[in-house]
């Protein structure tokens, strides 16, 4: 089963006849930490190119719950505060065929990301994409089709202040941070529904037959997109 990290726990109540069925989501957030100009232009950061495509580096925080990663910050991007406030009306995928009112501070992000081809740049801006634990609650009513999903903007608000507080970027180097240390982007990657503690997990484990690969399962994912981790998964088991 594979319906997603809210779909899954809809049809397992159905399934089980479960009512009022309930639980917890984990997410990701990205956050904007602020402009960095390097002592050196020869920044470690660059793209390394490989034969099968390119790596970018992107530290871990110590306990790994946030990925911190630099984008070269052009033209509008190079004031302070632009990118989230550009993020927040534009979005993170923004496609490059589209290109009528797309920023080049923008345009310059997605060639780094897409192509690993970054062009001259003094600054650099800083982002993370940080593990917010439990920072959703979800409710399943058999009167409705879906989950019903409510935020706890708290437990968002400490994730945030712990990332920002280990940015690897916030010494060695011209680092300004963010005025607007209350903005986010939800990362879209809920997991973590169907824990080892949710009613319905002992049901599933008296089936044998049944197989559950989506993100529903994962808990302990860490600051990586849960897609990554299934797929490294996969790999190691020789799928």
């Amino acid at each position: 089963m594979a319906a997603g990290s809210l779909g899954t726990p809809y049809l397992l109540s159905s399934l089980f006849e479960c009512q009022n069925l309930s639980g917890t989501a984990s997410d990701h957030v990205i956050t904007y930490h602020g402009r960095y100009e390097p002592r050196h232009q020869s920044y470690a950061a660059k793209p390394k190119m490989i034969k099968t495509g390119y790596i970018l580096e992107c530290p871990l925080s110590e306990c790994r719950s946030s990925i911190y990663y630099s984008r070269p910050s052009l033209a509008d991007f190079t004031r302070v505060d632009q990118p989230i406030l550009k993020r927040i009306t534009q979005g993170l995928n923004r496609n490059l065929s589209t290109l009528k009112n797309i920023s080049i501070g923008t345009l310059a992000e997605q060639m780094y990301t897409r192509a690993g081809l970054q062009l001259p740049s003094k600054y650099f801006s800083i982002y993370s994409q940080t593990l917010a634990e439990r920072s959703y609650s979800y409710s399943i009513d058999k009167n409705h089709s879906r989950a019903i999903l409510s935020c706890n903007e708290l437990s968002i608000a400490y994730s945030i202040a712990e990332a920002r507080k280990k940015n690897p970027w916030s010494h060695g180097g011209k680092f300004i941070p963010s005025s607007f240390e209350d903005k986010y982007i939800p990362g879209v990657h809920l997991h973590g529904t169907i824990g080892k503690a949710s009613p319905i997990r002992r049901s599933i484990d008296s089936l044998a037959e049944l197989s559950i690969i989506d993100s529903s399962v994962h808990e302990t994912i860490g600051a990586e997109h849960h897609a990554f981790r299934v797929a490294y998964l996969a790999y190691m088991k020789g799928l």
